[in-house]
Protein backbone atom coordinates (compact mmCIF):
# COMPACT_ATOMS: atom_id res chain seq x y z
CA UNK A 1 0.00 0.00 0.00
CA UNK A 2 3.22 2.49 1.21
CA UNK A 3 4.54 1.92 -2.48
CA UNK A 4 1.93 2.52 -4.07
CA UNK A 5 0.94 5.88 -2.58
CA UNK A 6 4.41 7.50 -2.89
CA UNK A 7 2.12 10.45 -4.15
CA UNK A 8 0.16 10.85 -1.16
CA UNK A 9 2.05 11.91 1.83
CA UNK A 10 -0.54 12.48 4.06
CA UNK A 11 -2.27 8.71 3.35
CA UNK A 12 0.91 7.32 2.83
CA UNK A 13 1.51 8.31 6.29
CA UNK A 14 -1.43 7.62 8.12
CA UNK A 15 -1.12 3.51 6.41
CA UNK A 16 2.37 3.58 7.79
CA UNK A 17 1.02 4.85 11.54
CA UNK A 18 -2.16 2.68 11.12
CA UNK A 19 -0.82 -0.66 10.30
CA UNK A 20 2.75 -0.98 10.68
CA UNK A 21 2.67 -2.21 14.25
CA UNK A 22 0.02 -5.02 12.89
CA UNK A 23 2.12 -6.89 10.69
CA UNK A 24 4.60 -9.89 11.48
CA UNK A 25 8.06 -8.73 10.12
CA UNK A 26 10.88 -11.05 8.70
CA UNK A 27 14.28 -9.18 7.89
CA UNK A 28 13.39 -8.17 4.24
CA UNK A 29 9.80 -6.76 5.17
CA UNK A 30 11.87 -4.77 8.24
CA UNK A 31 14.51 -3.91 5.63
CA UNK A 32 11.54 -2.80 3.24
CA UNK A 33 9.66 -0.89 6.26
CA UNK A 34 12.84 1.19 6.81
CA UNK A 35 13.49 2.08 3.13
CA UNK A 36 9.66 3.24 3.04
CA UNK A 37 9.81 5.35 6.16
CA UNK A 38 13.58 6.99 4.56
CA UNK A 39 11.25 7.70 2.25
CA UNK A 40 8.60 9.19 3.17
CA UNK A 41 10.56 11.27 6.05
CA UNK A 42 13.23 12.60 2.32
CA UNK A 43 9.59 13.21 0.62
CA UNK A 44 7.91 15.34 3.30
CA UNK A 45 8.24 19.16 3.21
CA UNK A 46 7.04 20.54 6.29
CA UNK A 47 9.81 21.03 8.83
CA UNK A 48 7.82 20.07 11.95
CA UNK A 49 6.59 16.96 10.50
CA UNK A 50 9.75 16.23 9.35
CA UNK A 51 10.85 16.03 13.13
CA UNK A 52 7.91 13.59 13.75
CA UNK A 53 8.77 10.99 10.78
CA UNK A 54 12.93 11.52 12.95
CA UNK A 55 11.10 10.35 15.42
CA UNK A 56 9.26 7.42 14.08
CA UNK A 57 12.39 6.05 12.40
CA UNK A 58 14.03 6.23 15.29
CA UNK A 59 11.98 4.14 17.69
CA UNK A 60 11.88 1.59 14.45
CA UNK A 61 15.83 1.40 14.70
CA UNK A 62 15.57 0.70 18.05
CA UNK A 63 13.18 -2.09 18.21
CA UNK A 64 14.40 -3.29 15.00
CA UNK A 65 17.51 -5.54 14.41
CA UNK A 66 17.86 -7.30 11.45
CA UNK A 67 20.96 -8.61 9.02
CA UNK A 68 21.42 -5.31 7.32
CA UNK A 69 20.14 -2.94 9.84
CA UNK A 70 23.60 -2.12 10.46
CA UNK A 71 24.00 -0.78 6.38
CA UNK A 72 20.45 0.86 6.00
CA UNK A 73 21.05 3.23 8.92
CA UNK A 74 24.40 4.51 8.07
CA UNK A 75 23.49 4.82 4.46
CA UNK A 76 20.72 6.63 5.71
CA UNK A 77 23.37 8.55 7.80
CA UNK A 78 25.18 9.49 5.34
CA UNK A 79 22.22 11.51 3.17
CA UNK A 80 22.72 14.59 5.24
CA UNK A 81 26.24 14.66 4.54
CA UNK A 82 27.25 18.29 2.66
CA UNK A 83 29.14 17.67 -0.56
CA UNK A 84 31.07 20.61 -2.83
CA UNK A 85 28.10 21.39 -4.53
CA UNK A 86 26.17 24.63 -3.25
CA UNK A 87 23.16 23.38 -5.35
CA UNK A 88 23.16 20.29 -4.06
CA UNK A 89 23.74 21.32 -0.40
CA UNK A 90 20.83 23.45 -0.67
CA UNK A 91 18.46 20.45 -1.40
CA UNK A 92 20.19 18.35 1.15
CA UNK A 93 19.96 20.64 3.84
CA UNK A 94 15.81 20.99 2.78
CA UNK A 95 15.61 17.20 2.56
CA UNK A 96 18.02 16.19 5.54
CA UNK A 97 18.52 18.82 8.29
CA UNK A 98 21.61 18.35 10.32
CA UNK A 99 19.46 19.14 13.52
CA UNK A 100 16.94 15.97 12.80
CA UNK A 101 20.63 13.94 12.17
CA UNK A 102 21.70 14.99 15.33
CA UNK A 103 17.96 13.92 16.91
CA UNK A 104 18.36 10.34 15.54
CA UNK A 105 22.07 9.78 17.07
CA UNK A 106 20.71 11.16 20.25
CA UNK A 107 17.75 8.49 20.25
CA UNK A 108 19.65 5.74 18.71
CA UNK A 109 22.63 5.96 20.21
CA UNK A 110 23.37 2.42 21.09
CA UNK A 111 22.30 1.33 17.72
CA UNK A 112 25.04 3.63 15.92
CA UNK A 113 27.43 2.36 19.19
CA UNK A 114 26.73 -1.70 18.37
CA UNK A 115 26.80 -1.34 14.68
CA UNK A 116 29.66 0.99 14.25
CA UNK A 117 31.90 -1.91 13.64
CA UNK A 118 30.21 -4.62 11.92
CA UNK A 119 31.66 -3.51 8.92
CA UNK A 120 34.07 -5.91 7.12
CA UNK A 121 35.64 -2.59 5.11
CA UNK A 122 38.25 -0.69 6.64
CA UNK A 123 37.60 2.28 4.74
CA UNK A 124 33.70 2.04 5.84
CA UNK A 125 34.82 1.30 9.26
CA UNK A 126 36.94 4.37 9.31
CA UNK A 127 33.72 6.76 8.51
CA UNK A 128 31.33 4.99 11.25
CA UNK A 129 34.20 5.85 13.53
CA UNK A 130 34.70 9.34 12.48
CA UNK A 131 30.74 10.03 12.05
CA UNK A 132 30.27 8.91 15.42
CA UNK A 133 33.33 10.83 17.28
CA UNK A 134 31.51 13.44 15.50
CA UNK A 135 28.03 13.12 16.99
CA UNK A 136 29.27 12.22 20.40
CA UNK A 137 28.60 8.50 20.07
CA UNK A 138 30.95 6.68 22.05
CA UNK A 139 32.08 2.59 20.97
CA UNK A 140 33.88 1.07 23.83
CA UNK A 141 37.46 0.45 22.99
CA UNK A 142 37.81 2.66 20.29
CA UNK A 143 36.71 5.92 20.75
CA UNK A 144 38.16 6.92 24.31
CA UNK A 145 36.23 8.83 26.90
CA UNK A 146 38.16 12.86 27.39
CA UNK A 147 40.21 11.25 30.45
CA UNK A 148 40.86 8.79 28.41
CA UNK A 149 42.59 10.51 25.63
CA UNK A 150 44.43 12.62 28.64
CA UNK A 151 46.06 9.42 29.95
CA UNK A 152 47.03 8.04 26.20
CA UNK A 153 48.40 11.65 25.44
CA UNK A 154 50.34 11.61 28.72
CA UNK A 155 52.56 8.47 27.88
CA UNK A 156 54.73 7.51 25.20
CA UNK A 157 52.91 5.44 22.71
CA UNK A 158 53.00 7.40 19.49
CA UNK A 159 51.19 5.34 17.57
CA UNK A 160 48.29 5.68 19.95
CA UNK A 161 48.32 9.18 20.50
CA UNK A 162 48.52 9.79 17.09
CA UNK A 163 44.97 7.83 16.49
CA UNK A 164 43.76 9.43 19.67
CA UNK A 165 44.43 13.02 18.17
CA UNK A 166 43.02 12.01 14.63
CA UNK A 167 39.87 11.36 16.72
CA UNK A 168 39.98 14.81 19.02
CA UNK A 169 40.15 16.68 15.48
CA UNK A 170 36.43 15.73 15.27
CA UNK A 171 35.42 16.45 18.16
CA UNK A 172 34.74 20.12 17.96
CA UNK A 173 35.24 21.96 21.66
CA UNK A 174 35.43 18.71 23.64
CA UNK A 175 38.83 18.49 24.20
CA UNK A 176 39.15 21.64 25.72
CA UNK A 177 38.76 19.51 29.45
CA UNK A 178 42.15 18.30 28.56
CA UNK A 179 43.75 21.80 27.28
CA UNK A 180 46.61 21.74 29.38
CA UNK A 181 47.40 18.26 28.09
CA UNK A 182 47.36 19.21 24.25
CA UNK A 183 49.87 22.32 25.18
CA UNK A 184 52.00 20.25 27.00
CA UNK A 185 52.26 18.51 23.74
CA UNK A 186 54.54 20.97 21.88
CA UNK A 187 57.35 20.82 24.74
CA UNK A 188 57.34 16.69 23.36
CA UNK A 189 60.35 15.49 21.12
CA UNK A 190 61.00 11.59 20.13
CA UNK A 191 64.53 10.57 19.08
CA UNK A 192 62.85 7.73 17.35
CA UNK A 193 60.09 8.97 15.46
CA UNK A 194 60.30 12.67 14.60
CA UNK A 195 57.66 12.56 11.69
CA UNK A 196 54.61 10.81 13.96
CA UNK A 197 55.57 13.51 16.97
CA UNK A 198 55.70 16.32 14.54
CA UNK A 199 52.24 14.73 13.20
CA UNK A 200 50.54 14.49 16.84
CA UNK A 201 51.71 18.43 17.54
CA UNK A 202 50.21 19.46 14.21
CA UNK A 203 46.96 17.83 14.64
CA UNK A 204 46.84 19.66 18.33
CA UNK A 205 47.20 23.00 16.87
CA UNK A 206 43.80 22.16 14.99
CA UNK A 207 42.47 20.91 18.13
CA UNK A 208 43.40 23.92 20.39
CA UNK A 209 41.99 25.90 17.56
CA UNK A 210 38.62 23.93 18.05
CA UNK A 211 38.93 24.60 21.84
CA UNK A 212 39.69 28.34 20.64
CA UNK A 213 42.53 27.79 23.46
CA UNK A 214 44.07 31.06 25.26
CA UNK A 215 47.00 29.61 25.70
CA UNK A 216 49.25 32.41 25.12
CA UNK A 217 52.31 29.51 24.86
CA UNK A 218 50.14 27.45 22.85
CA UNK A 219 49.32 30.59 20.18
CA UNK A 220 53.18 31.57 20.65
CA UNK A 221 54.07 28.03 19.07
CA UNK A 222 51.37 28.30 16.62
CA UNK A 223 52.95 31.45 15.26
CA UNK A 224 56.52 30.13 15.19
CA UNK A 225 55.68 27.34 12.93
CA UNK A 226 54.27 29.81 10.50
CA UNK A 227 57.59 29.91 8.53
CA UNK A 228 57.87 26.06 7.91
CA UNK A 229 55.58 26.18 5.10
CA UNK A 230 54.40 22.76 5.89
CA UNK A 231 51.46 21.42 7.08
CA UNK A 232 51.69 22.29 10.87
CA UNK A 233 51.53 25.80 9.33
CA UNK A 234 48.45 25.45 7.03
CA UNK A 235 46.70 24.36 10.63
CA UNK A 236 48.03 26.97 12.48
CA UNK A 237 46.86 29.47 10.39
CA UNK A 238 42.92 28.19 10.82
CA UNK A 239 43.75 27.42 14.53
CA UNK A 240 44.87 31.28 14.90
CA UNK A 241 41.64 32.77 12.91
CA UNK A 242 39.06 30.70 14.77
CA UNK A 243 41.29 32.07 18.05
CA UNK A 244 40.35 35.42 17.49
CA UNK A 245 41.03 37.79 19.91
CA UNK A 246 42.88 36.29 22.10
CA UNK A 247 45.89 35.84 19.48
CA UNK A 248 45.90 39.46 18.47
CA UNK A 249 48.45 40.61 20.46
CA UNK A 250 50.49 38.11 20.20
CA UNK A 251 50.29 38.06 16.29
CA UNK A 252 51.07 42.09 16.71
CA UNK A 253 54.47 41.22 18.90
CA UNK A 254 55.26 38.58 16.42
CA UNK A 255 54.74 41.59 13.60
CA UNK A 256 56.45 44.48 15.24
CA UNK A 257 59.66 42.28 15.19
CA UNK A 258 59.58 41.70 11.41
CA UNK A 259 61.33 43.90 8.93
CA UNK A 260 61.50 44.27 5.17
CA UNK A 261 63.33 41.22 5.23
CA UNK A 262 60.91 39.67 6.40
CA UNK A 263 58.32 39.75 4.17
CA UNK A 264 56.65 36.21 3.60
CA UNK A 265 56.08 36.63 7.93
CA UNK A 266 54.47 39.77 7.69
CA UNK A 267 52.15 38.45 4.61
CA UNK A 268 50.82 35.80 6.79
CA UNK A 269 50.58 37.99 9.66
CA UNK A 270 48.89 40.72 8.36
CA UNK A 271 46.63 38.57 6.63
CA UNK A 272 45.28 36.17 9.71
CA UNK A 273 44.92 39.79 11.47
CA UNK A 274 42.94 40.89 8.42
CA UNK A 275 40.50 37.46 8.88
CA UNK A 276 40.78 38.08 12.37
CA UNK A 277 38.79 41.16 11.60
CA UNK A 278 37.13 43.80 14.07
CA UNK A 279 38.49 42.39 17.28
CA UNK A 280 41.98 42.89 15.36
CA UNK A 281 41.66 46.72 15.65
CA UNK A 282 44.84 46.78 18.10
CA UNK A 283 47.03 45.86 15.30
CA UNK A 284 45.81 48.41 12.85
CA UNK A 285 49.11 50.95 13.88
CA UNK A 286 51.74 48.08 13.47
CA UNK A 287 49.78 47.36 9.97
CA UNK A 288 49.96 51.28 8.78
CA UNK A 289 53.43 50.96 9.61
CA UNK A 290 54.57 48.18 7.39
CA UNK A 291 52.41 49.36 5.04
CA UNK A 292 54.34 52.39 4.90
CA UNK A 293 57.62 51.33 5.53
CA UNK A 294 57.50 48.18 2.69
CA UNK A 295 58.01 47.92 -0.84
CA UNK A 296 56.54 44.41 -1.32
CA UNK A 297 53.40 45.01 -3.25
CA UNK A 298 51.95 41.85 -1.92
CA UNK A 299 52.70 42.93 1.83
CA UNK A 300 51.26 46.40 0.63
CA UNK A 301 48.46 44.54 -0.80
CA UNK A 302 47.17 42.28 2.37
CA UNK A 303 48.17 45.24 4.58
CA UNK A 304 45.84 47.41 2.82
CA UNK A 305 43.03 44.69 3.08
CA UNK A 306 43.51 43.90 6.54
CA UNK A 307 42.98 47.23 7.45
CA UNK A 308 39.86 47.49 5.10
CA UNK A 309 38.47 44.58 6.94
CA UNK A 310 39.37 45.41 10.59
CA UNK A 311 37.28 48.19 10.16
CA UNK A 312 34.28 46.36 8.29
CA UNK A 313 34.79 48.05 4.98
Amino acid sequence: MMEGLKSNQPLRQHVYETYSSKLTTDDKLKGTLFSELTSIYADEQDPARKKVLIGWLASFVNANDYLKAHEQLFDFAWKFKLTYSESSNERIRKEYPEADLITLTKQCRDKFSGYAMLTPYPGQKEDRINFCVKYGVPIAGVIPTQDQADAILKGNDLAEQLRVMKLLALMGAQPKKIESTLVALFSKRSLDDRSTMTSIQTLAIEVLGNCKTNSVKAIDYMISVLPHYGNDTEAAKEALVKIGKPAVQPLVAALDKTTEQNGGLQFQLITLLGKIGKDAAPAEKSIQRVLAGSRNSDVKYAAEAALQSIKGL
